[in-house]
């Protein structure tokens, strides 16, 4: 099969692009009309067969749906609104229809947030390799960034923690698969949520986000990252981390602390961000948790005992 008839038969898996992308797939480059009241927001994010996940765990749809649904969180923790994403193969010469399914996860994500495939690039290689580019926008003075954090400020999180780690750990158990604890770990893992709409909610209720990241690497980690972008000192309530009940009890079967697989879990895309006090009581009445607090100090993360807490979270190398 030539390769314009491979691309093909996979972009037209999904919907016709938005009537803001003017040129999507088949030409050198997408061309997007531009908002002159918004600035665009460009991340990029790689999932790579065995490294990110394997087919072993998740189906081809469910691989398609987690790479995109991580892009879009990049999005998510600048405070802006995706538009467009495109995307990059590295692929098997059989893996045609194993990839139509992948294409096919996109479309619960390309229906939720009013999302166009733009275009990309594909290539021959022995393991899959798929590369994301997200396309997004966000106000001129509107973006959000992890340097804004300032003393007096409350963290807030959205979401759970640790179900992800809890997924991974639980293989050791032997579980049977229909588990509900088992099971709840898994959908997490599986189908992650881009916190979108938790930022749309934000902006609509006019609150002022200082800093924000998304958990992609652990909260330890995301959090210590925020610190140091920030220069300042986050002290974190442990006995207020959103812990899901599977997590207990994957940690109860283990012998396992649940704050030290919520700390560390990684790929949870959870949104982690500071608000001014004044704004904090309408957070909560969002449905955000208050974990914690900014105040002047090393730039590190200690739980509210003093006790440092140091980055535990996924690493690459």
């Amino acid at each position: 099969m030539r390769e314009d008839e491979f691309i093909r038969e996979l972009t037209e898996i999904l919907p016709p692009p938005h009537p803001r992308v003017i040129k999507g797939v088949g030409d050198d480059c997408c061309v997007i009309k531009q908002n002159p009241s918004k600035n665009l927001v460009i991340s990029v994010d790689t999932s790579v067969e065995n490294v990110h996940f394997s087919f072993d765990l998740l189906t081809p749809q469910e691989v398609g749906y987690r790479g995109l649904a991580a892009a879009l969180s990049d999005i998510a923790a600048m405070g802006g609104e995706p538009l467009a994403f495109m995307v990059n193969l590295q692929t098997p010469r059989d893996y045609l229809e194993r990839l139509k399914d992948i294409y096919r996860g996109y479309i619960p994500l390309v229906k939720e947030y009013c999302l166009s495939l733009a275009g990309g690039n594909i290539s021959r290689g022995k393991e899959l390799a798929i590369t994301y580019i997200v396309l997004g926008e966000v106000s001129r003075k509107g973006a959000w960034l992890r340097s804004g954090a300032r003393p007096g400020d409350v963290l807030f999180l959205s979401g759970d923690l640790g179900r992800v780690k809890a997924f991974f750990a639980s293989q050791k158990l032997n579980p049977r698969g229909d588990e509900g604890w088992y099971m709840a770990c898994r959908e997490k893992f599986a189908h992650p949520t881009p916190r979108i709409k938790e930022v749309q909610r934000l902006r609509s209720e006019g609150v002022e986000v200082t800093s924000a990241i998304d958990v992609s690497d652990g909260l330890s980690t995301d959090a210590f990252r925020l610190a140091t972008s920030s220069g300042v000192n986050l002290r974190v309530d442990l006995s207020r981390l959103p812990i899901h009940d599977c997590v207990k009890r994957v940690s109860e079967m283990l012998g396992k602390d649940p704050v030290d697989i919520a700390l560390s879990s990684g790929e949870e895309y959870e949104l982690l961000f500071t608000v001014p006090q004044r704004y904090a009581s309408r957070v909560e009445g969002l449905g955000f948790r208050r974990i914690g607090r900014v105040v002047e100090g090393p730039e590190a993360v200690w739980d509210e005992e003093g006790r440092e807490i140091r980055p535990a979270g996924w690493q690459h190398f």
